[in-house]
């Protein structure tokens, strides 16, 4: 998780938020902890509570984290005794379901870089600066999605809501939506999911 220590357990007087998400979430390695979502959001509902009352904020997300992420982690560690699941689901990761493939090295160093110096000219500096991505002739990207990969992340997905519906009070979702969708005005996930 991204987010404090805390018992698995809540104290008395205590409110339990857990949000599930994917690296909209998360925020990458880049964002300092105290501008997470997840964290601003636990500081203005503490702030708006009873001074009796605890409120913690989980964040259970990684990048590329879609359903049979969520789904596998519920069923290992749990909801923490939440009291509201809050699960930001996004189209960009639909059918990005768990697999043993080789990372990417780009997007998951397979080493530490000698010095920072070089990460920051190798890694980093290129997605700020078009003109020095490097072009994989090798690879093309494609938005098909496949059937079974559909079928699978759904699958998972309406068995995470069941199970969280069973063990919490609440479950919410939101819909993280792209550009593209938000020009057209189509919100794809939900005709996805009928």
């Amino acid at each position: 998780m991204r987010s404090d220590d805390f018992p698995e357990r809540k104290a008395e007087g205590e409110i339990r938020i857990m949000v599930f998400g994917d690296s909209v979430v998360n925020g990458g390695n880049l964002t300092d902890h105290s501008r997470l979502a997840t964290t601003l959001m636990a500081a203005q509902l503490s702030a708006a509570a009873n001074v009796t009352v605890t409120v913690r904020v989980g964040n259970i997300s990684a990048g590329s984290w879609w359903p049979g992420n969520w789904l596998a982690y519920a069923r290992e560690y749990g909801f923490f005794d939440a009291d509201i699941v809050v699960l930001v689901i996004s189209r960009h990761d639909v059918a990005d379901n768990p697999t043993f493939a080789p990372l990417d090295p780009n997007t998951h160093p397979e080493h530490q870089p000698v010095p920072a110096l070089w990460e920051l000219l190798t890694r980093y500096l290129p997605r700020y600066l078009p003109s020095l991505k490097k072009v994989d002739e090798g690879s093309t990207v494609t938005e098909v999605i496949s059937a079974e990969s559909l079928e699978q992340s759904l699958a998972d997905l309406r068995e995470f809501l069941q199970l969280a519906r069973s063990q919490t009070k609440s479950v919410l979702v939101a819909q993280y939506p792209e550009r593209k969708e938000l020009s057209t005005g189509s919100l794809a996930l939900q005709d996805l999911m009928g």
